[in-house]
């Protein structure tokens, strides 16, 4: 097993250094195929962290590792923005609605980041340690 680190700031192009970072820990590797399901779950987390969690706030710390084996790639982001856990997260069937299922006229400018991530990625846990969020994506290969 592999494992690969990165600490970012709490900002929009930190995120965007952190998306080349992951794109090019798996190049070439046996996830490569998935990179955009890894790259598009991990740029949501990592906004809704920047934007809700830190505020926009550009002295907040993000903390990613990622872990690869054989069967799997697990990311792991952990930060020390206050808790705001979307009621989706905490719910355990995950129904969101379908984007096609919604008129045009009614869609929303955000609130599918979640349905993206869980879409993209084949596990996906948060949990609140003392004062920390974690959150683990995971991706088979």
């Amino acid at each position: 097993m592999s494992s690969d680190l990165l600490t970012i700031a709490s900002t929009s192009l930190d995120v965007r250094r952190a998306l080349d970072w992951i794109a090019s820990q798996i190049s070439s590797s046996p996830f490569d195929h998935r990179r955009d399901d890894i790259t598009l779950a991990a740029s949501e987390v990592l906004n809704n962290i920047v934007r809700h969690g830190y505020a926009e706030a550009v002295n907040g710390r993000i903390d990613l590792e990622i872990r690869q084996t054989d069967t799997g790639l697990t990311l792991v982001i952990t930060d020390t923005a206050p808790l705001s856990l979307p009621e989706a997260i905490e719910s355990e069937t995950h129904d969101f609605p379908k984007i096609e299922d919604i008129p045009r006229d009614e869609l929303p400018e955000s609130g599918f980041g979640l349905a993206l991530i869980y879409a993209c990625a084949d596990g996906v846990t948060f949990e609140r340690l003392v004062d920390r969020n974690v959150t683990v994506l995971e991706f088979l290969s």
